[in-house]
């Protein structure tokens, strides 16, 4: 067993103790569609089951469109026990199927975990990684990791926290990083970088991290290209998204160039660009200054939007997510939306007809034997799988 895993398995006890001791246990619903199905309607619904986490519980649920739970993965053993976790603040976020079927999950700060079908550990790989996952077809993983570093702005140098994109081999090894700020440092006020210098130069080590001044970038998303994009980018291109300069871009990593980007003065705090097959780009556009969110399909090439999911055509007064949510388009046109604050999943047609509307219920077990119903507090994302056989057949016996 290598050192990397012996220390894993030391912080599983640890974190299985601190939950022990706070008395919370995680039950999977029964009966959940009751309470947490909204709007079902099955001849318009795309085929396939639903993933998500449960952040209250550092689980992640598969669930039918009728709202049932079907498997359940315990990440929460793989959890640092530092105090700024708990129930209500879980550093668990985005988590994604790999091509064989493990699960893969994001530990905020801490590790990339991958998991078999009984969320025994596969392989970890431990780092300040945060926000989102990419697995390409040969298992490598692409994710964020954000480290605090000395850079040079102008005719100044100071820390602050630099983003990298780093590609992960399938047994947990480190393939390769490309850093983020000297690509994207003509995107910043220099009062901004000033007031991140002035933060780092007095503040301790472990006090430099996200959503302090040091954070300039906040990177939340990284999707790699699977196939050109006319005109604009090549295959193997990476595809960016920065929630603090309100900006997505398009790089190439290997000549280390900017190669598209759009955002600011249209979008506000966006969350989960994607490339979809009509070489348009997706967006959960969080819209935190006229506090109003929306879904976007955008013409990368022309900048024009051609699609539009917003509180016009939602079904309560306010469509707002101030921070996190996605947005899916799935293979039968529909849109798969996670609005992450409200803890509400939608899937709408195209002509923007609401066909599935989903808000998970949590039953917490308290100190006293007493078992409640609560809602999730927050969805982080969602998205649907059309064929998920491998995700809840993979074990020990059968991984890679």
């Amino acid at each position: 067993m290598t050192d990397t895993l012996k220390t894993l398995g030391l912080i599983v006890i640890l974190a299985a103790g601190v939950y022990i001791m706070l008395g919370f246990t995680d039950v999977v619903p029964e009966k959940a569609k009751q309470n947490s199905l909204l709007i079902h309607a099955p001849a318009k619904v795309a085929p396939g089951m639903s993933l998500h986490t449960v952040r209250r519980t550092s689980s992640a649920w598969l669930v039918d469109s009728n709202g049932e739970v079907h498997h359940k993965w315990n990440i929460k053993k793989y959890v640092p026990t530092e105090s700024k976790y708990t129930l209500r603040k879980s550093p668990l976020q985005h988590i994604e199927a790999g091509p064989d079927g493990r699960l893969l999950a994001v530990v905020k700060d801490s590790a990339i975990v991958q998991l078999d079908s009984n969320s025994e550990l596969i392989a970890v790989t431990e780092g300040h990684f945060h926000h989102d996952i990419d697995v390409l077809h040969d298992g490598t993983i692409v994710t964020l990791e954000r480290q605090a570093q000395e850079v040079s702005y102008q005719n100044t140098t100071g820390v602050l926290l630099n983003d990298h994109i780093v590609f992960i081999n399938p047994d947990g090894s480190r393939k390769a990083e490309y850093p983020l700020f000297k690509l994207f440092e003509t995107n910043f006020s220099q009062e901004l970088i000033e007031k991140a210098f002035v933060f780092s130069a007095t503040a301790k080590p472990e006090d430099i991290k996200n959503d302090t001044p040091a954070d300039v970038l906040h990177t939340n998303a990284v999707e790699i290209l699977r196939s050109d994009l006319p005109g604009i980018a090549p295959a193997g291109s990476a595809l960016v998204s920065f929630r603090h300069i309100d900006l997505i871009a398009i790089i190439d990593l290997e000549a280390q160039i900017v190669l598209w980007q759009y955002g600011p003065g249209e979008l506000s705090s966006q969350h989960a660009p994607t490339v979809l097959e009509n070489d348009h780009i997706l967006i959960f556009d969080n819209g935190r200054k006229n506090k109003s969110s929306r879904v976007i399909e955008l013409n990368p090439d022309t900048k024009e939007i051609v699609w539009q999911f917003d509180v016009n055509d939602y079904d309560e007064p306010e469509f707002y997510s101030p921070s996190r949510g996605s947005a899916q388009r799935l293979a039968n046109g529909n849109t798969l939306i996670a609005m992450g604050e409200k803890g509400i999943a939608i899937e709408v047609t195209p002509n923007k007809e609401i066909v599935w509307k989903y808000k998970p219920q949590v039953r917490i077990k308290r100190p006293n034997g007493e078992i409640r119903t609560v809602r999730s507090m927050s969805l982080y994302r969602i998205f649907k799988i059309e064929d998920a056989t491998t995700l809840l057949t993979l074990t020990g016996n059968s991984k890679a």
